[in-house]
């Protein structure tokens, strides 16, 4: 009877088996970072930090899919908190003891085709145009994504997704209120040299303070459309934002414009970039467009920076860029890049600072790359500090 049943559970799991398709790829990454940063303090770092993720599509019939990534990031050497039954917490090594960091999940959503649309529903990454006011932060360790529902439908030849995502919520008491972002996104191709994209976003985020602690936020409204040309070696990309604001008569902007031209080997570039002392970063990649270093925020910002991607061969090239900054209005002060938090200096003086950097990239196999950067900082009359900031990583990335 035994076998029978087994049989029988064989069977069940190969029909059901020949009825779905499981694709698979992933990533494994691991990074060494070198900080030496004055940012109104002192932090000197020096850490290793790994990602490992797994991509699973699990395809069904009728086109319905099933994607989830689990991932294992962690610091070398990290600590994790246990919290005892008296609401102390213990610290524990990670490494070299039986505490292990957590395993946690990037994606994990469930595709459904609705004839001529569709809808994406679970925990997905959320990166559009130049991931200027929307991206997924791939460079950082564990990456940005959002708990959210996407319709995706066709209009006059574009596609529209038409999204909403809580990005927190008040059941737990945590925070004062829900948090949410809503957002319309349309893109556009117009044969094969135009693109044209815009957007109506919605970022309702003024009651998200934890415990009432913190800055109030603002619901802001942001109002964008970004238009991309590519010809045969020439490149120009403009991307523009309007914001308006619930607790505030102010409004912002931002200003975005880049060209390329494709020598060969040889790619140099150019990008000037303005943001009004209100606006708001949102969910940007902000660490590509305002230098590596992560000093200067998108606020109340200038930005022009020239640089070139160059090519030595098929499997190692560099890139570097150069920056200049400085502020946009005289009497507000600059803004922190991760936090958007004001930095502290001379609201007198507008130079921030000149920033370069340098990324050499070597692919031994088509699957894998290493990376060599070095960042160097050097501070304006904004600061008191005028001594050199320092960033450097290294960089060793494998894909399937």
């Amino acid at each position: 009877m035994k076998r029978i049943s087994i049989c029988l559970a064989l069977a069940t799991a190969t029909a059901a088996n020949a009825q779905m398709e499981v694709e698979h790829s992933g990533q494994f990454r691991i990074r060494h970072e070198n900080y030496d940063i004055y940012q109104g303090r002192s932090n000197k770092k020096d850490f290793t930090t790994m990602r490992a993720r797994l991509d699973l599509d699990i395809k069904l019939p009728e086109g319905r899919k099933f994607h989830i990534s689990p991932q294992a990031v962690k610091s070398f050497g990290e600590y994790v908190a246990e919290i005892d039954d008296d609401g102390s917490a213990d610290f524990n090594r990670t490494s070299g003891d039986k505490y292990d960091s957590p395993l946690e999940f990037y994606e994990a959503y469930a595709y459904i085709p609705l004839g001529e649309h569709s809808l994406k529903l679970g925990r997905q990454a959320l990166s559009y145009g130049g991931k200027i006011i929307l991206g997924n932060r791939n460079w950082t360790p564990s990456g940005q994504a959002f708990d959210a529902a996407k319709f995706t439908t066709t209009i006059g030849g574009g596609e529209l997704d038409l999204v909403y995502s809580k990005v927190a919520n008040d059941d737990n008491k945590i925070v004062n209120d829900d948090a949410t972002l809503t957002f319309l996104y349309y893109k556009l191709k117009m044969g094969k040299s135009h693109k044209l994209d815009t957007y109506i976003i919605s970022n309702n985020v003024s009651n998200d303070n934890v415990d009432g602690a913190g800055e109030e936020n603002a619901d802001s409204n942001s109002y964008g459309f970004r238009y991309q040309f590519k010809g045969d070696a020439a490149k120009f990309t403009t991307e523009n934002i309007y914001q308006d604001f619930s607790n505030s008569e102010n409004s912002a902007y931002n200003l975005n414009f880049e060209y390329s031209h494709d020598l060969a080997d040889f790619t140099p570039f150019i990008s000037y970039a303005v943001a009004t002392e209100d606006y708001d970063q949102l969910y940007a990649n902000r660490h590509k467009y305002n230098g590596f270093i992560d000093i200067v925020g998108r606020k109340n910002l200038e930005t022009i920076s020239v640089g070139t991607n160059y090519a030595f061969s098929d499997k190692l090239a560099l890139r570097a860029e150069y920056f200049n900054f400085k502020k946009v209005d005289d009497d507000t002060l600059a803004y922190n890049q991760a936090t958007s938090k004001t930095l502290q200096g001379d609201v007198n003086e507008d130079h921030l600072g000149n920033e370069l950097d340098l990324v050499l990239a070597y692919k031994p196999t088509k699957m894998e790359r290493i990376q060599l950067a070095y960042m160097v900082f050097d501070h304006g009359d904004y600061f008191e500090e005028q001594e050199q900031s320092k960033f450097a990583y290294l960089e060793y990335l494998l894909k399937f």
